[in-house]
Order: structure tokens, then C-alpha cells, then sequence
């Protein structure tokens, strides 16, 4: 059965990894989400030292963390495997980006994607005019704001209570990985899946403490980045696994599947604003550097081969 998440996989098997391939030396004591810090506290947690080392969701920082959230508003961004695992290398290989998190006193090791956001609907989905009047529910915002453009409805809505909602009509549909789909269930109550095709983010990142990676002695501290490496690779290929399994299992149960095509998705990216230029702006303008990362983002993207549907320019 596909996990939950590959947010907090990737960093187990490295947790496991390194002390096998210490020998021991290093062991560490596991404490699960809400047990030691509140969600949007694990920043300050591993910051300030009340934490050793810690995955932290960076999507819950997009005021402190903005260059490691560079994906968010660069809609139709890769989801291949293939183009992700190198596009991530090339920008954790930039100083600006990984200062981003290692600022706030860490140590940067890897950062795990989730699978681009699909939709589940209780209602088939296939072209931009499906959308019209659908109630759907949407985060963030860039979400609603790519909703309203198609005429669509968004609703302010968390995983959390997207089963009960979709089975009520509260809403017609929800963004989600596929591997989300499945593992809340959600397509229990709506029989149809959308491929949208919208971009991998970065979620999990994890960091050590910087107090306590400096106290650690050279050959620990290269194990550990000689596996972090290797943990970013495992990651990466369990987005192509779950979603696969996720897929079958799903349409073993009913579900129904569906492409947004190329010609629908090139459509509504001409309907957006300059969503990549206005994070730019407003990144700039805290003194970051804004132009750099995004170019590096969607120039590298273009390289590996990737398709945008539009001509996302910055300056």
C-alpha cells in the first residue's frame, strides 16, 4: 500500500542509514509530529536547540523560508521524476538557497518533494470548462487566485476536512497529490481524479542544528551528507512508486481517471497574472535575492527538458 508521505520517509531511512553506516555511534531518539513542538514552531525548535535535528515543513514558512518555497507560484512546474531529482540538485547546490533555512542557525542536509497536486472531484473534470461554478477546495494563494480565473469556486479548505466536505457537497473537489488521495481516502467519496500536472513542491527539509553539527567530528558529519544525498535519491523515487500504486489501487476501486491536457493547461497559464514575477518583486524587496532564484528554478527546469505552457518571464 502506497505511505502516507514522502515527507517524513525519506528522512527515516536516512535517520536508519546513518546509524547503520556508523556503526552505531550515532543513534537518535525519535519524536513524532506535535510531540515536542506545535505545528510552525519546528523552525524555532531546531533554530534555537530544542531540537538535535528536524524535518521542517517549509510550507508553513512563506514569509520566512521564500526561496525554498520558489516553486509555489510557477504553475505547470515539473512532477517527472526524471526532471525533478537533478532540478532540486542544481538548486540546493546555490548558496542563496540553502542559506535560506541554514540562517536560522542549521545545518541544511536535503529537502524531500511531495508529487504535484492532482484533483479529486465527485464530478468529471476534463477541460477548464468543466470548472465553471465547481466548488473547490484550495490553499495557499496562488490556488484560489488560478480557481477564480476559470470561473471556478475556492473554497478555504485543509486535508483535514476534505473527506466529510466532498461527501457532503461542500465542495466538488480537492487538490491533492495522488498518494494524498488515496491515503485520506478521498476517493471513497469522489470517484473521479484529475491529472493537473501542477508542480513537485518541497515540503520536508532536513536540517541539523548548527551548534550541534559543528560538535560533530568530520568523518560523522560526512557520513551523514554521503547519506542525505542518498536519502533525496530514495525520496525522489518513491514519488514515481506511490503514485503508481496509488493509481491501481484507485482504479481497482472505481476511480475514474483523466489528463488535463496540454492545450487546457497552456489556456489557463494565460489566464494567470505573472504569478513567478510578483514573488520576485515581493522577495526583492526583503532584500533576497528573488530574480536569481526563480531563473535558476525555471531556466534549469527548461534544460532538463521540461514544457512550460507559458513563458513564465522575470526580471
Amino acid at each position: 500500500m502506497p505511505p502516507t508521505s514522502t515527507t517524513t520517509l525519506g528522512p527515516i531511512w536516512w535517520l536508519e542509514e546513518v546509524e547503520k553506516r556508523t556503526n552505531g555511534q550515532v543513534k537518535f531518539e525519535t519524536f513524532w509530529a506535535g510531540s515536542l513542538v506545535k505545528k510552525g514552531e519546528d523552525l524555532d525548535g531546531i533554530s534555537s536547540g530544542l531540537l538535535d535535528v528536524c524535518v521542517v515543513n517549509c510550507t508553513n514558512y512563506p514569509d520566512r523560508l521564500p526561496l525554498i518555497n520558489v516553486q509555489f507560484p510557477v504553475y505547470f512546474a515539473p512532477t517527472d521524476p526524471k526532471v525533478l531529482d537533478p532540478l532540486y540538485l542544481a538548486m540546493f547546490e546555490n548558496a542563496d538557497f540553502i542559506n535560506d533555512i541554514e540562517r536560522y542557525n542549521t545545518k541544511f542536509l536535503f529537502a524531500a518533494p511531495v508529487p504535484g497536486k492532482d484533483l479529486s472531484t465527485t464530478v468529471p473534470i476534463k477541460t477548464l470548462d468543466d470548472f465553471a461554478g465547481k466548488k473547490i477546495g484550495a490553499i495557499g494563494v496562488y490556488h484560489p487566485q488560478a480557481l477564480a480565473a476559470i470561473d471556478a469556486a475556492p473554497v478555504s479548505m485543509g486535508i483535514s476536512g476534505a473527506y466529510q466536505a466532498l461527501q457532503t457537497g461542500v465542495i466538488e473537489g480537492q487538490f491533492l497529490p495522488t498518494s494524498a488521495i488515496y491515503s485520506y481516502k478521498l476517493f471513497e467519496a469522489a470517484k473521479h481524479l484529475t491529472e493537473m500536472g501542477l508542480g513537485a513542491e518541497l515540503v520536508g527539509t532536513t536540517v541539523v542544528n548548527r551548534d550541534v553539527w559543528d560538535s560533530l567530528p568530520p568523518n560523522i558529519q560526512q557520513i551523514m551528507e554521503e547519506t542525505a544525498i542518498d536519502a533525496y535519491h530514495y525520496n525522489i523515487q518513491l514519488l514515481a512508486d506511490q503514485t503508481v500504486e496509488a493509481q491501481q489501487v484507485m482504479k481497482d476501486a472505481g476511480v475514474t481517471f483523466y489528463t488535463l491536457s496540454q492545450t487546457e493547461k497552456t489556456k489557463w497559464a494565460s489566464l494567470l497574472p505573472n504569478f513567478p514575477q510578483e514573488w520576485v518583486d515581493e522577495v526583492n524587496a526583503k532584500g533576497q535575492p528573488g530574480t536569481e532564484i526563480m531563473t535558476l528554478f525555471i531556466e534549469t527546469a527548461k534544460e532538463l527538458g521540461h514544457e512550460f505552457p507559458r513563458e513564465w518571464s522575470v526580471k
